[in-house]
């Protein structure tokens, strides 16, 4: 059975520089806690919880003068003045991108332009950027949310950064036949639209698709979706132990694809019961999947 690697695997640049900042931090202090997840995959957390990495549901649970890093998704601004209060050592892993969307929302709003978020309400990235908004800015998510949009309206248009680009350029798209003024940011992130256009290109060419990430990870879960919806074999997984053998029966080719927040180790781990299965790993022009530099 031959294995074809995404061509975008393993941790994206945000991700990657959040644990990097995390585990620098560990290694000097010992200790330090994080509101909710660094990032959305459940081993990941749990080898950095073994570092010394203490995660809490709020700030509340939070010591006074103790170190706390920023998730990578962002937190509630008020949350981060909370944190700055108690007098310990902050150190902000929010990613770089998530940031350029609460800077373009914030300038959006100080314009003048009614915000209008696409994405999932519930995800921390857009609670971080709507604390930062007011009453000046909703969630959307289909069509038919525009429903009470008015011609006169002055609209400006980001999206989350983990969203799927054709769903918002349609959006786009129809919001610009229903206002008069309207001003649109793709603030999806480069390498979200990579990774689904590297999925596309590795379902075209397998008879099966496994996602390894975590069951948490909105970018996980749509790459997941997206797979399914061109054919039948999609398996998404966070650990080697989920994988039957009775899903390569038949299977000449396997793809094998990560979500953003999937380390380089949990990826081996699924390839050690591939090989163990029949598998071996074979991607052409590409020995370096992801542009990471690492062997699989």
């Amino acid at each position: 059975m031959n294995v074809v690697l995404s061509s975008e695997i393993g941790f994206c640049f945000g991700v990657k520089r959040a644990v990097k900042m995390t585990e620098d931090l560990l290694s000097e202090i010992g200790k330090a806690y994080v509101v909710g997840s660094l990032i959305h995959n459940p081993l990941e957390m749990k080898r950095l919880s073994k570092k010394g990495l203490i995660s809490v549901s709020s700030v509340e649970e939070i010591p006074p003068r103790s170190a706390v890093i920023i998730r990578s998704h962002g937190i509630p601004k008020e949350d981060k003045e909370k944190l700055l209060e108690m007098g310990g050592r902050v150190v902000d892993a929010t990613c770089p991108f998530v940031r350029k969307v609460q800077d373009i929302a914030k300038d959006l709003v100080k314009d003048g332009y009614r915000l209008l978020i696409y994405g999932d309400p519930k995800h921390p990235e857009i609670k971080g950027i709507l604390s930062h908004l007011g009453e000046e800015a909703l969630v959307i998510h289909k069509e038919e949310d525009l429903d009470f949009i008015s011609p006169s309206d002055k609209i400006g248009l980001v999206s989350q950064t983990t969203q799927e680009l054709d769903a918002f350029l349609k959006i786009a798209a129809t919001l610009s036949t229903r206002v008069d003024e309207l001003r649109v940011f793709n603030t999806i992130c480069d390498a979200t639209i990579k990774r689904r256009r590297a999925l596309l290109d590795l379902a075209s060419k397998s008879d099966i698709i496994i996602v390894v990430g975590g069951k948490n990870s909105s970018n996980t879960c749509k790459l997941v979706e997206l797979a399914a919806k061109h054919m039948k074999k999609v398996y998404h997984i966070e650990s080697p132990i989920e994988i039957s053998r009775r899903w390569f029966e038949g299977v000449k080719v396997l793809g094998l694809a990560s979500g953003a927040s999937t380390p380089d180790w949990q990826i081996r781990s699924v390839l050690a019961i591939i090989r163990k299965y029949g598998g071996e790993v074979n991607n052409g022009d590409n020995p370096n999947a992801g542009g990471n530099n690492l062997s699989y």
